[in-house]
């Protein structure tokens, strides 16, 4: 008889099917980790984008939310806490304060918005103002009334330009009193913390009306340069904001 043999695999094979299949499978998750710090970095840019173009899109298509319980506005702007009258307490735009429009406030991860309100300025005459003088003869303030504050996604800042410090801005988006046209100011603070005034006047000037607003997403990227938010004040909507995907400036 032909005794019967009987093949496998030896130990040493079994060994290097192991090592080579470790190889294989820690090499994908090294790129699988790179792509999701990749995507996440993206995210953060374009969630920070949308979050800009939904304060264009808002003050575009105004909705006014303040009632009688907001009170009257004062001849400062501020709202003076008293319901004009009982039957204007819960009735949308029943408070004389009048919706100018929005701020943006960014102060490197933390970025806040705020309507923007003034005195209504319907008993004066502005027709022979400019744009810029109606909208400071309104006297803009921030309201308290409806902010809201939200962090940079995924743990990313936003910087300055050729710089590794955060950027500390505020960005206007105003409705013209005159035209009805949208008007956007832009300005960068050098000092260490943002001015806590909610008088918005200083602000509002030819210089602040052009001057384009850049803002380098500083995070994770993984091996993909880094990107650039610009907003354009000479752009009244949400097309005002796009995005850099190569920026020089922006690169360590």
């Amino acid at each position: 008889m032909v005794a019967k043999t009987e093949s496998g695999f030896t130990v040493v094979e079994v060994v290097l099917f192991l090592a080579i299949t470790g190889m294989l499978f820690a090499a994908l998750m090294v790129g699988v980790g790179g792509a999701v710090t990749q995507q996440r970095y993206l995210d953060s840019v374009r969630s920070f984008k949308s979050s800009v173009q939904n304060e264009f899109s808002q003050v575009v298509n105004t909705d006014n939310q303040l009632t009688g319980r907001e009170g009257g506005c004062t001849a400062t702007g501020e709202t003076s806490g008293a319901p004009d009258s009982p039957d204007e307490r819960d009735t949308r735009g029943a408070s004389n304060c009048v919706m100018l429009g929005k701020a943006i406030t960014i102060d490197g991860t933390r970025v806040t918005t705020a309507p923007v309100t003034a005195l209504d300025k319907t008993s004066n005459d502005i027709s022979g103002m400019s744009e810029l003088e109606a909208f400071q003869a309104y006297a803009p303030r921030l309201s308290g009334s409806g902010s809201k504050v939200n962090e940079v996604e995924w743990g990313s800042r936003l910087v300055g330009v050729s710089t590794a410090s955060s950027l500390k801005a505020r960005v206007l988006i105003l409705r013209s009193p005159i035209s009805g046209t949208v008007r956007v100011f832009t300005t960068i603070y050098t000092s260490p913390t943002i001015p806590s005034t909610t008088a918005l006047r200083s602000l509002i000037t030819e210089a602040s009306a052009v001057t384009e607003l850049s803002a380098c997403v500083d995070g994770d990227s993984g091996t993909m340069p880094k990107q650039m938010v610009k907003i354009n004040p000479r752009i009244g909507g949400p097309d005002a904001v796009t995005i850099d995907a190569d920026a020089p400036e922006c690169q360590s």
